[in-house]
């Protein structure tokens, strides 16, 4: 039974054309995507500047709160769209990994089964991120109109005097809606690759543990599985050595995006920011515990592999090559599949826990020092 599923992208793929990651066999689209996605980056990194600007010229400490708040979600796009820029070849390498394991054959019902389950709740998945960004985007243009400020710029920052009146306001709240939609759909392109590439990871893994547990005594079928189990490794390696340092950053700002728009919700009476406050606040909370969820069952299910590995030991003890051969793949699934924050901090909802009470204790301080 072969799966040929080329909608795995789907309209996502939107969004990663959008901003230049996506094969091409074309050479001058190649390049031209390329330069894409590096303006992607060059909009990305500007519009932080522009907040730094912005922070740099604010004195009391009330709204320095809400303009640092713009500056870490600027840094925050930074965060997931350079990196996957910078790394494009191996993002792309990953996908046509990605693409081929959706195009092997899936040689019994319940592993179509299983594949057909992943990709469902990936579609789920893309689905939330995508309205969830929509809806605080949207959070992000309404409240200024909300609170009666009808002359303030979407995206915080030093503007001379003169920018305020027609037609240079018009002129120049045209132009950050560019760049801040820019800012967007290179956050949601690298969000929605991480989903699809873990949600394919995980069907994989769970692929090869049924054929693990349904393993007759057969030399070829065993070897079979072992290579199939080979290319899901390196394809979880690829995932978590050029995903880390995304992982990484992603954690620290949204931790401080954490702190920081609860302080903005606690100092204002207005009930507008207060909503657009806690929206950036649970978005935040909701991404780092997914984060976190997902390197926690992906150490899980590469062990899973090992556990059924042991218990089809026992019937293979008189054919000595494949108790050979399940040896081999059991001493290399023993070391799991694990997702880290760089090179050291393993992903796990243990650092989760750790990271909800440093963000107390960070809130706690800034509150202080804001008194």
């Amino acid at each position: 039974m072969l799966i040929q599923r080329k909608d795995l992208f789907g309209w996502s793929a939107f969004f990663h054309r959008a901003i230049g990651l996506w094969p091409e066999d074309d050479q001058f689209l190649g390049v031209y995507w390329w330069i894409k996605s590096y303006f992607v980056i060059f909009v990305t990194v500007g519009g932080l500047i522009f907040h730094l600007s912005s922070v740099a010229n604010r004195k009391d400490n009330l709204n320095l709160t809400e303009f640092v708040l713009e500056a870490l979600v600027a840094a925050l796009a930074i965060a997931k769209s350079v990196p996957i820029v910078v790394n494009r070849t191996n993002v792309l390498k990953i996908l046509s990994m990605t693409l081929e394991f959706n195009l092997t054959s899936k040689e019994t019902l319940n592993e179509k089964h299983i594949s057909d389950g992943w990709f469902k709740l990936q579609n789920r998945l893309i689905k939330f991120f995508i309205r969830s960004y929509t809806l605080v985007t949207v959070l992000y243009f309404l409240i200024p109109w909300l609170t009666n400020q009808t002359n303030v710029f979407p995206l915080k920052g030093y503007m001379p005097d003169y920018l305020y009146t027609t037609p240079g306001f018009q002129i120049v709240y045209f132009i950050e809606v560019i760049v801040y939609i820019i800012r967007f759909i290179g956050a949601v392109s690298c969000d929605l690759y991480c989903t699809t590439f873990i949600c394919q990871l995980f069907s994989e893994l769970q692929i090869v543990q049924y054929k693990l547990t349904t393993l007759k005594k057969c030399r070829q079928s065993l070897i079979r599985i072992i290579q199939q189990h080979a290319k899901v490794l390196d394809h979880g390696y690829m995932i978590s050595k050029n995903f880390s340092i995304v992982f990484l950053l992603q954690h620290v700002l949204l931790s401080m995006i954490v702190c920081f728009s609860g302080l903005n919700a606690l100092y204002t009476d207005s009930l507008a920011v207060i909503v657009k406050m806690l929206s950036f606040l649970s978005l935040a909370l909701v991404e780092c515990f997914f984060i976190c969820l997902i390197g926690e069952q992906i150490k899980e299910e590469s062990l899973k592999v090992a556990n059924n590995l042991e218990d089809i030991y026992d019937e293979c003890l008189d054919d000595l090559v494949i108790r050979k051969l399940i040896n081999f793949v059991h001493l290399r699934a023993q070391k799991p599949l694990e997702l880290k924050f760089g090179k050291y901090t393993v992903i796990n909802l243990q650092f989760y826990c750790e990271t909800l009470k440093t963000i107390f204790s960070l809130s706690t301080v800034f509150k202080t020092m804001i008194k």
